[in-house]
């Protein structure tokens, strides 16, 4: 099967445009922090539709039934995901919004939860 890309071998976003989320997940998905010997970082082609299809949201409210513990950044792209997971199971136990937090804050930084 051929891949679709090898995004090891890519060291940026390549867009002018791109946003600071989108330059700081390139920087940290492509740096040696998210890379293993065992990971060659290749989607193949077979798969791609699956991927982009994916969507578990659906069945959210059937597998989320305990207690449940929202974390999401104040600007984070991503937020939408957690206001629309949050009404999809009738309300989390609790719901974070960090301030100033970002998707990527919670990937690459340790100490972002401090600010709690």
């Amino acid at each position: 099967m051929r891949p679709l890309r090898n995004m090891s071998s890519r060291s940026s976003t390549g867009r002018q445009d791109a946003t600071i989320s989108e330059r700081l997940a390139s920087a940290y998905y492509l740096g040696s922090r998210a890379q293993h010997p065992r990971a060659k970082n290749k989607m193949l082609y077979l798969s791609f539709p699956h991927v982009m299809t994916f969507d578990a949201s659906h069945i959210a409210d059937v597998f989320l039934k305990q207690p449940s513990l929202l974390i999401a950044g104040e600007k984070a792209v991503s937020i939408w995901h957690s206001d629309k997971l949050d009404k999809l199971i009738g309300g989390a136990t609790k719901k974070v919004i960090v301030p100033h937090g970002t998707y990527m804050d919670f990937t690459a930084r340790k100490n972002m939860l401090d600010l709690l």
